[in-house]
């Protein structure tokens, strides 16, 4: 499966092991990737290639040089994958604790310290590790890509003067198609199946703050469902 990777790393010398590491995994007996590496040694730089690219996985250094100067910009660029992007991610820093991970991240950010054994080759393992995770993100990806282009091209872009003849505001056309899109592709890949996985039905944190119906609520150690 190829595995399009970011490494985020300033120090010339630790992109000259990641080079090495990534050729001598290649030719390892059954990689588990294939491996297609972008680099980048600052925040504007990967704000531009972010605006441009997905990656499947990100290793990034949290103190990145800024014209001379030492910042932690690397806690951004790792929040901007986070918010943005389905992508997992490792820390790989010199100065563990100066990274900003959230707690709903540490399931797809992980901390590897730089000189702490062979951390690269650490960095390698924990993804190879990620293996269903990283495939199942890719196959959903995939699904959407053509579901989403089937409706457009079928449904959305023979009725595009509909869309358009509103006199609703260019935003509200905007977030009516996101929900037209996004009700299709929930009706379509139900009627691809018989039976449901039972965690599609549950939105953990809640959608809202406020409580609603079909709601579960824990009270005193019991759990409640909001019938109204």
């Amino acid at each position: 499966m190829k595995l399009n990777l970011l490494i985020v790393e300033d120090s010339a010398a630790v992109l000259a092991q990641w080079e090495e590491k990534l050729e001598f995994y290649s030719v390892e007996e059954s990689p588990i990737y294939e491996i297609e590496h972008k680099i980048v040694t600052s925040l504007s730089e990967a704000k531009q290639l972010l605006d441009n690219t997905r990656f499947d996985a990100a290793v990034v250094d949290i103190r990145l040089d800024e014209n001379g100067e030492q910042t932690n910009h690397g806690n951004e660029i790792l929040s901007s994958l986070s918010d943005n992007s389905l992508t997992v991610c490792a820390v790989y820093t010199g100065e563990p604790g100066t990274e900003i991970v959230k707690e709903h991240q540490k399931e797809f950010v992980q901390v590897f310290k730089k000189g702490d054994g062979d951390g690269i080759e650490n960095v390698l393992s924990w993804l190879d590790e990620k293996l269903n995770m990283v495939s199942a993100i890719k196959s959903m990806q995939d699904s959407f890509s053509k579901s989403m282009a089937q409706a457009f091209t079928k449904s959305i872009w023979p009725r595009w003067s509909y869309w358009l003849g509103a006199e609703e505001e260019p935003e509200l056309t905007k977030k009516a198609l996101t929900r037209h899109m996004a009700s299709h592709l929930h009706a379509s890949f139900l009627n691809e199946v018989s039976a449901v996985h039972p965690e599609e039905h549950y939105f953990i944190p809640p959608l809202q703050d406020k409580l609603d119906t079909g709601d579960i609520v824990k009270i005193e150690g019991e759990y409640f469902i909001l019938v109204r």
